[in-house]
């Protein structure tokens, strides 16, 4: 479990984290978003994981 964590840059590879708690934590700057399946977050961190997923695959967002 991590708790009241930053996690910036943080990479998670290819492994195990089922049910790893990660409620509580800032999840928008960390890697490895698509080797965290089964993870426990909280409904107000779906927006940081995206933003995580957004980093991660280099999308560019724009108005064009």
């Amino acid at each position: 479990m991590f708790n009241d964590c930053t996690l910036r840059l943080t990479e998670f590879g290819a492994g195990r984290y089922r049910n790893t708690d990660l409620r509580e934590n800032d999840l928008s700057a960390l890697r490895g978003v698509a080797n965290l399946a089964k993870v426990r977050i909280d409904h107000s961190q779906q927006a940081d994981l995206a933003e995580a997923l957004v980093g991660e695959l280099d999308i560019v967002l724009g108005d064009d």
